[in-house]
């Protein structure tokens, strides 16, 4: 039995579910067909709610509400007055490992299915920092432990290389985006079991937005820097080809045409060398 589950969906971020945006939803099949979504962001009102109600007609949600954050950093409301900020914010910072082991038990409490934390910074908030790692090694451990001693998982949205090592070796299950996990970064993944969900057809829409006033010169600034690191391997992989980087499987059939023969990869050779 098979299923396809979509690992990274940001269904709703700062707004209050109604009624009218759960009846919009689109009924679908509960049986092996179905879906499960695993939701990073939901309304501000507590997880459960709107993914309860389209549980009832709609895909399995897997919510994990509000993200914890580092004050100032990608997942909290920056760029304002302190005065506006007291009222944007969600109550989910913490700095710490006492603090931010609350703040666990708190998402926990409003009914997260998983722990979501912003481990570095981000592509699209306000906060101009760059991709690098936020939390501390004894905040990230305290969240890991405190949400396993709940049982609950912990996704990490992580960017930066050293970001995604810290969050890694602290023992967070899955590392979301990771676009600039270097072979570090990776030992230790792999070394813990941390499961990765890569988003690059991500950056494709955030492409198709620039220079057109959706994004404040800040963001803009920070995508263009992004966009510009992911596409240096534009001129290394992707095709088989003198100077291009020697990355190829070899399966029995032509993908192609039936996309099952990837399921069953007989020869793997990354960077011109054979994997054993």
């Amino acid at each position: 039995m098979k299923y396809i589950v979509n690992c990274l969906l940001a269904l709703c971020v700062f707004v209050i579910a109604s009624p009218v945006a759960v009846n919009a939803a689109e009924p679908t099949d509960g049986g092996a067909g179905g879906q499960i979504v695993r939701v990073t962001t939901l309304a501000k009102d507590g997880p459960g709610s709107l993914a309860d109600a389209l549980d009832r007609e709609g895909p399995r949600i897997i919510a994990a509400g509000v993200p914890l954050s580092i004050i100032g950093g990608h997942g909290d409301v920056t760029g304002f007055r302190e005065d506006v900020h007291a009222i944007l914010d969600q109550g989910y910072t913490c700095t710490g490992a006492v603090e931010c082991a609350e703040k666990v038990r708190k998402a926990s409490r409003a009914g997260a299915d998983v722990i979501k934390i912003t481990a570095t910074g981000g592509v699209l908030s306000q906060q101009g920092r760059g991709l690098g790692a936020h939390f501390s090694n004894d905040e990230l451990v305290s969240i890991a432990d405190t949400a396993h001693s709940l049982g609950l998982k912990v996704m990490a949205h992580a960017h930066g290389e050293r970001g995604i090592e810290a969050a890694a070796a602290a023992g967070i299950d899955s590392i979301e985006h990771g676009t600039f996990a270097d072979d570090a970064a990776l030992k230790v993944m792999k070394a813990k079991g941390t499961y990765l969900v890569p988003t690059l057809m991500a950056f494709e829409g955030v492409r198709e937005r620039l220079g057109k006033g959706i994004y404040t010169p800040t963001v803009e600034e920070k995508v263009r820097m992004t966009l510009g690191r992911v596409g240096q391997m534009e001129n290394e992989i992707g095709r088989i080809a003198p100077g291009m980087s020697a990355d190829m499987i070899a399966v029995d059939g032509d993908p192609l045409g039936d996309v099952t023969t990837l399921e069953h990869v007989r020869w793997v050779m990354a960077r011109g060398r054979i994997a054993d």
